[in-house]
C-alpha cells in the first residue's frame, strides 16, 4: 500500500537516504570496532574506495574520547626521500633551485655506471692503480679547527654582526661588479671597478683562511644580500679598505639587478662550477635543524678538463673520453684550458694516470641507492660512532641527505672533500664541535664505509634555458633549470 500512495520520486529518494543511513551506520559500527581492538595506540592501515592503502592513522586511547579511543590521522610520511623533519627551522638558501630538489625518482644518467667508477675510484690524488685504494678512504670532514686559518672551507658571516662597512679594492684584472655590471672601463655609478664605491659589512675581527683561496661568505639576512669575496687579505695598503682579489655582490647574471639569495633560484658565476659558493654549502644550523635539504657540494681533484666536447660530440661515446664537458647546472667549463691554472690530473706526477676517461664533469649530480634500513645498519657497524651518539646522529643526517638528495661535484681540490662553513668564524666552530665534528680522527672520517660503488649513481642534469633561449643539459649561462 505504501508503494501505490508515495510518489515514485519522493519513493526514489527514501531509498538513496536508506542506503545511506546504512552505510553510515556500518561505518561507524565499524569504526568502533577498529577502535575497540586497537585501542592502545597501534598503527592502521585504511583502504579507500581507490584501493590506495594509507598507514597514515593510528588508534589512540582517551578517557576523554567515546569507548575510550579515537583514530588519529596524519600527513603522509615523507621519508622516502627527506622531509624527515617536522616544523623545519632552516631556511636553506636559493629556494627551490634544482641542486634543493631531491633526487628521488629522477632520471638516472644513460652513463651512471661509468661516472659512479670513475668517482670511486679516481676521485682522489694517486700514481698507483691499486685497486684497494677507493674513494671511501678519503671522502671526510675536515674542519680544521685546530688551524682555522688553513682550511679550505667557506666561512660564513652576518651583516647583523658588523660593526662598521668599508670599501675594498681588488685585483687589477678582476673588477668587482659592487656598483654595477656593464663595463670594466667606465668610471661611471653603473660599472665594474677596481675601486668600486659601494661598502659592504663588515667586522675587523672577519677573516679568511690562510690559503690561495682566502674566501668568505657575508649574508644580509634582513635584506637577501649575498657578498662574496676572495684572495681577503689580512692587511690593506690602502687605508680603511678591504684589499682582496675578488668582490662580487650577488647579480642575476643575465639581468644584473640584485638578487635575493634566500629565493633566487638561479646561478650566480663563482667557483669552478659557476654557481654562488653557498649553493650546496653544508651549514651547522641545518644539521642543529636535523635535516640537509640540498645536494651537497663536493670537490675532487679530476675535474673534466679541455679540449671542450664539440656539439657533435656531445652526448656520443667520445664525450668524457677524448674531450670534456661541464653539465648543467654549471654555468662555465673551469679548465677548458686544462695547462692553466691548478689541475691534477694535468700536473706530470699524474697526467699519464688521469686520461679524460677517469675525468668527472663539473655541475654533475650524485647519490646513493640506500635505504634508511641500510644507513642504519652502517651506523650499527661504524666503530667510529661507538660511544658518541651526536656525532652518529650527525652522520645520520649526512647519509640521509646523500640519499635524498646527493652531491654535486662543484670545484677541483687535491682530494675528493665536502665543502662545509668550517670553522673560521668561532660560533660556527663550536656549533660544530657540538655537532661531534672536532678535528679528532673519528669525527674526520665518521662516513667511511658508506659509499660502495654499487650504490652509487649518476642523476640526469636538469635542463636549462640558456641566454640565448636555447635550451641544454650543457653549462651556459642559464635563467632557468628544472629536472
Amino acid at each position: 500500500m505504501l508503494n501505490k500512495t508515495i510518489p515514485n520520486n519522493l519513493r526514489e529518494g527514501f531509498a538513496k537516504h536508506k542506503r545511506t543511513f546504512l552505510v553510515l551506520v556500518f561505518v561507524i559500527v565499524g569504526v568502533t570496532a577498529i577502535i575497540l581492538t586497537n585501542a592502545s595506540s597501534s598503527n592502521l592501515s585504511i583502504q579507500p574506495e581507490d584501493g590506495t592503502r594509507s598507514s597514515n592513522a593510528k588508534s589512540r586511547s582517551s578517557s576523554d574520547a567515546s569507548d575510550g579511543g579515537y583514530i588519529e590521522f596524519t600527513a603522509p610520511s615523507q621519508n622516502e626521500c627527506g622531509n624527515y623533519v617536522q616544523n623545519y627551522d632552516y631556511d636553506v638558501p636559493f629556494g627551490n633551485a634544482v641542486w634543493n630538489q631531491p633526487v628521488c625518482n629522477l632520471q638516472r644518467h644513460s652513463r651512471s655506471n661509468d661516472y659512479a667508477s670513475r668517482f670511486y675510484n679516481w676521485s682522489f690524488l694517486r700514481t698507483t692503480t691499486d685497486p684497494q685504494i677507493t674513494v671511501d678512504n678519503f671522502f671526510r670532514f675536515n674542519m680544521s679547527h685546530d688551524d682555522p686559518a688553513g682550511t679550505f672551507s667557506q666561512p660564513v658571516y652576518y651583516a647583523s654582526e658588523a660593526t662598521t662597512s668599508k670599501k675594498v679594492v681588488t685585483s687589477s684584472n678582476r673588477p668587482s661588479n659592487l656598483d654595477g655590471e656593464k663595463s670594466i672601463y667606465s668610471s661611471d655609478w653603473d660599472r665594474k671597478k677596481v675601486q668600486p664605491d659601494t661598502e659592504i659589512p663588515w667586522n675587523n675581527s672577519w677573516g679568511a683562511g690562510n690559503n690561495d683561496d682566502a674566501q668568505m661568505i657575508i649574508l644580509d639576512e634582513e635584506e637577501g644580500i649575498i657578498y662574496e669575496l676572495s684572495g681577503v687579505q689580512p692587511f690593506c695598503i690602502i687605508s680603511n679598505k678591504i684589499c682582496v682579489g675578488t668582490a662580487h655582490i650577488g647579480r642575476d647574471e643575465i639581468t644584473t639587478e640584485i638578487i635575493d639569495y634566500r629565493t633566487y633560484e638561479g646561478p650566480l658565476t663563482r667557483r669552478g662550477v659557476g654557481l654562488s659558493w653557498l649553493a650546496g654549502l653544508v651549514t651547522a644550523d641545518e644539521i642543529l635543524a636535523g635535516e640537509i635539504r640540498h645536494a651537497i657540494s663536493v670537490a675532487i681533484p679530476n675535474t673534466a678538463k679541455g679540449p671542450e666536447c664539440t656539439n657533435a660530440q656531445k652526448g656520443t661515446s667520445a664525450e668524457g673520453v677524448s674531450c670534456g664537458v661541464a653539465v648543467a647546472p654549471a654555468t662555465k667549463f673551469e679548465h677548458l684550458d686544462p695547462t692553466a691554472g691548478f689541475h691534477p690530473p694535468s700536473q706530470p706526477a699524474y697526467s699519464a694516470i688521469y686520461g679524460h676517461n677517469k675525468l668527472i664533469p663539473e655541475g654533475m649530480r650524485f647519490a646513493l641507492d640506500i635505504t634508511d634500513a641500510e644507513i642504519e645498519d652502517w651506523i650499527n657497524n661504524n666503530q667510529r660512532l661507538d660511544g658518541n651518539p651526536r656525532l652518529t646522529e650527525t652522520a645520520r643526517i649526512i647519509a640521509r641527505a646523500l640519499k635524498d638528495y646527493g652531491f654535486m661535484i662543484v670545484d677541483t681540490a687535491g682530494n675528493p672533500s665536502v665543502q662545509t662553513t668550517g670553522a673560521l668564524n668561532k660560533a660556527e666552530s663550536d656549533r660544530w664541535k657540538s655537532l661531534g665534528l672536532d678535528d679528532s680522527s673519528k669525527a674526520k672520517n665518521l662516513m667511511w664505509g658508506l659509499i660502495k660503488q654499487e650504490d652509487l649513481y649518476v642523476v640526469e642534469p636538469p635542463t636549462v634555458t640558456c641566454e640565448d633561449g636555447s635550451q641544454s643539459k650543457y653549462y651556459c649561462t642559464w635563467s632557468t633549470a628544472s629536472y
